[in-house]
């Protein structure tokens, strides 16, 4: 679980140009200004202290290091004095240094009172604005609104217009991080009037960064990574160096809140490379602590708590307190669930007495859990049950509210108060989902649906651990493809299923069904006569297993020669389960985690000859129960197809010679099908999407495909480039937006299965795409294939489909036949069936 969205600690400067020479600005000429300072500074003389000054304004957020050193001197060679220049180069200098987080060098400047007098107003204004930047850079956001009601009072007499940009902006985010988004609401349309009279872009990209700020507080991270995305733009345009790594660190930590790991990651490295440019220590240790809480997500504990210990070192050497607690918070967490309980308490002791109970309350709360979970662990359960029931508030954001109802689950599952532990499982899994609901965009909501397995997991093991075997695959299935479910019921009505018995009966299956989760893994066996659960191994290894098992396919290995490797992976997924499966079934099988990636077809049996599973079996793959429903597998019925290949693709893809032959040897097949057939010039996105597909029962796609495993849904199948505007893509988003009523559906392309196996799920990517527009068989690849290969399989595939054969069947003997010319798995297991 994550916790509620961090607050991220911001680095506010004044825009310093328009303190100078206030009489440029008056006349809005911005470019001037800049172009001005640019030859002012770089023509009068070094000793000069307003080229030194102009040196300073114009690298201050472009090269924040070089800005710091050049602020030093000049303080040290020109503001010694008591005088109205010595106080500019004074302030100046502290707000370098709090644009770099050295807050304690910045107290020193920020003491004692410039010259007095009218004329010299503006400067006072100054140091109350920075001493309010100060006070928030240090965590006190009490202190920093007392300051802020005097820097207000002082502000009519200043002569700098960006002055008011810089207290809103504090201003609002000490609103934000007290959670009163109301009143922040409400003076976001005055930041933008103060940023229209000031000339610096940076307080236009802080502008945008307030809103997004506020959005990804309420957990709304969605709408606030488009806000981000707006302040950076914004910052790279204007070259704002020291804005681009936060702001990569906040889309990061909205990537991460959606459960999308990969993504966060991505932001998290371009940040880093910023950051050794800027050096800004303080914000490079929360993005530390943000890589944290990614390995803890993927349970890798070593690296978390490297990660976390750096990003505490930081909150403690800027004495930044919100963040002090929070990294203690997560590592006690991560020592709950290595089980070094010593530890954890220690850790959770240092963190409720660092906390300002009202100034932190949701880093006080979340200490208050772990006490609690400690307390459960150490089976303390009447102290443990005692800590929580103040934390039952529904004022409490979604995900730690679930958190609550997970830990307390837990809590009454130990107790053995078994109807009301199961009570709140279901509650915190109805939070979770609630969560989930209000996300807009599919891959945001797929990523998400990642973050609440754990308490399908937990709730599982519950149910096992009391041999409600039957129940635990009930829940186990409720969380797998939730949202091809939703889609698909957009169109489809779906009864939710009791007995699974029912589904392999209309099937005529039998139906493995995998959950992984690390040491406690299991298969559930559904035959027409019920459904059994055989655990699995440990299955920690699986995810390398299949890795390696993978190279091994690319590498042309035959299993038969070589079967040790498949053996293994036999043993571990079938052999647990074999007893209940005939030869010659029918099998579906329901994959999870990585077993998306693997084709259970080239296992082979521990036995005397080795012979390949597809020799004993017929495979196909099924995202989920709830999904095959009780439908009947049906022969397709093949009224109408459309057929799209021979592509002129763009240079930067190959033309697929046997591609075209491919689709004139099928066309052939089905002329009473009266194919539409679009190739060379023909085969553009448009004309396929112009043909309407949804009315067709058969539609065969031969091309190049490209996977994309940073967002799934932006996969794509290579066509011939439109003409004037050159599109050749057709993307996943766009397929998983129509209507079809196919019955067969064939991506003869490479890697046409899925980019990314999402836990839950499923793989992701065009076959994703196509059953929830409402296909119900795909036959797509895993990996890419030689187009002569691949020719070969599909011609032997679709004359079966012609004498009558389902697709399970035609699909099986064509990989038969090639079987049976010694051709090895990499050659003909690549395609698979998926169905619902």
């Amino acid at each position: 679980m994550f916790p509620r969205p961090y607050k991220y600690h911001v680095q506010m400067a004044a825009a310093s140009f328009a303190e100078r020479f206030p009489r440029y600005v008056g006349a809005g000429a911005v470019v001037v200004c800049w172009l001005f300072c640019w030859s002012w500074s770089c023509q009068r003389p070094k000793n000069d202290p307003d080229a030194a000054y102009g040196r300073i304004v114009a690298i201050r957020r472009s090269q924040p290091k070089n800005a710091v050193s050049e602020a030093e001197k000049a303080y040290r060679r020109f503001g010694a004095a008591h005088s109205e220049i010595a106080w500019r180069f004074r302030l100046l200098y502290a707000d370098v240094l709090l644009d770099s987080d050295h807050a304690k060098l910045a107290a020193d400047l920020l003491q004692g009172e410039p010259p007095a007098g009218p004329s010299h107003a503006d400067l006072a204004a100054w140091l109350a604005a920075s001493q309010v930047r100060l006070a928030f850079a240090n965590g006190d956001s009490e202190l920093a609104q007392k300051r802020q009601a005097k820097a207000l009072a002082l502000l009519p007499g200043s002569r700098d217009p960006c002055l008011r940009a810089q207290l809103l902006s504090t201003e609002i985010q000490t609103l934000i991080f007290s959670s009163r988004f109301q009143e922040s609401s409400s003076g976001l349309p005055e930041m933008t009037k103060a940023v229209k009279s000031c000339p610096d872009p940076y307080w236009e990209a802080m502008q945008h960064f307030l809103s997004a700020l506020e959005l990804h507080n309420q957990a709304r991270d969605e709408e606030a990574m488009e806000a981000y995305r707006q302040a950076l733009t914004i910052a790279r345009q204007s070259d704002l160096k020291m804005l681009i790594p936060l702001l990569l660190g906040s889309i990061a930590s909205c990537h991460l809140n959606l459960g999308d790991t990969d993504a966060a990651l991505s932001e998290l490295d371009e940040a880093e490379a910023g950051y050794r440019e800027t050096g800004q220590e303080f914000q490079r240790s929360i993005d530390r602590g943000e890589r944290g809480l990614i390995y803890s997500f993927l349970k890798q504990y070593d690296q978390a708590r490297v990660e976390y210990q750096a990003a505490l070192s930081g909150a403690k050497t800027h004495s930044y307190r919100p963040y002090v607690v929070t990294w203690l918070n997560e590592l006690t967490t991560l020592n709950c669930n290595t089980g070094d309980l010593r530890s954890a308490e220690a850790l959770n002791r240092e963190a409720l007495q660092t906390a300002d109970s009202a100034q932190d309350k949701d880093e006080y709360e979340t200490a208050q859990l772990n006490t609690a979970r400690i307390a459960r662990l150490r089976q303390d359960f009447p102290a443990a049950y005692r800590l929580l029931q103040p934390l039952r508030s529904e004022a409490s954001s979604k995900s730690f509210r679930w958190q609550v109802q997970a830990e307390r689950a837990q809590l009454l599952a130990a107790m053995n108060r078994a109807g009301e532990a199961r009570r709140e499982f279901q509650a915190a899994i109805d939070t979770a989902e609630a969560a989930r609901g209000e996300i807009h965009d599919q891959w945001n909501r797929i990523t998400f649906s990642r973050q609440a397995l754990a308490l399908y997991q937990r709730y599982v093991d519950f149910l096992i651990d009391r041999k409600n075997f039957d129940e635990a695959l009930r829940v186990a299935e409720s969380s797998h493809s939730r949202q091809l479910l939703a889609k698909l019921n957009a169109t489809e009505k779906f009864a939710p299923v009791v007995d699974f018995s029912r589904v392999a009966r209309a099937q005529g299956a039998v139906i493995l069904s995998y959950w992984l989760n690390g040491e406690r893994s299991y298969v559930w066996v559904t035959t027409p006569k019920g459904s059994h659960m055989c655990p699995l191994k440990d299955t920690g290894k699986l995810a390398s297993q299949i890795e390696n098992y993978r190279r091994q396919i690319d590498a042309r290995m035959d299993f038969l020669e070589s079967p040790q490797s498949s053996i293994e992976l036999y043993n571990e997924l079938i052999a647990p389960a074999a007893a209940l499966i005939p030869e010659g079934a029918d099998v579906i099988v329901i994959p999870d985690g990585p077993l998306a990636n693997l084709n259970f077809e080239t296992l082979i049996a521990p036995q005397k000859p080795e012979k390949y599973w597809i020799s004993v079996v017929s495979m196909r793959v099924a995202p989920s129960l709830t999904l095959l429903q009780e439908k009947e597998q049906q022969r397709s019925v093949i009224d109408s197809m459309l057929v799209v290949g021979g592509t002129h693709p763009p240079p930067e893809f190959r033309i697929l010679p046997g591609s075209q032959q491919e689709i004139d040897s099928i066309s052939a097949l089905f002329q009473s099908a009266h194919p539409l057939v679009l190739s060379a010039d023909e085969a553009t996105p448009a004309r396929f999407l112009q043909a309407d597909p949804g009315r067709f029962s058969l539609i065969h796609l031969s091309a190049h495909a490209v996977a994309v495993k940073e967002n799934p849904l932006d996969s794509s199948i290579i066509l011939t480039p439109e003409k004037p505007d050159g599109v050749f893509r057709l993307y996943a988003r766009q397929l998983a937006a129509m209507n079809l009523r196919a019955g067969l559906v064939t991506l003869s392309a490479c890697q046409g299965a899925g980019a990314k196996a999402v836990p839950g799920e499923g793989l992701v990517g065009l076959t994703w795409a196509l059953l929830s527009a409402g296909a119900h068989n795909v036959v797509a690849g895993l990996w890419n294939v030689p187009d002569k290969a691949s020719a070969q399989l599909m011609n032997t595939f679709y004359a079966g489909l012609q004498k009558g054969e389902t697709p399970g069947q035609a699909l099986r003997m064509a990989k038969l036949a090639m079987l049976r010319r010694q051709a090895p798995a990499y050659y003909w297991a690549a395609f698979q069936l998926y169905s619902r």
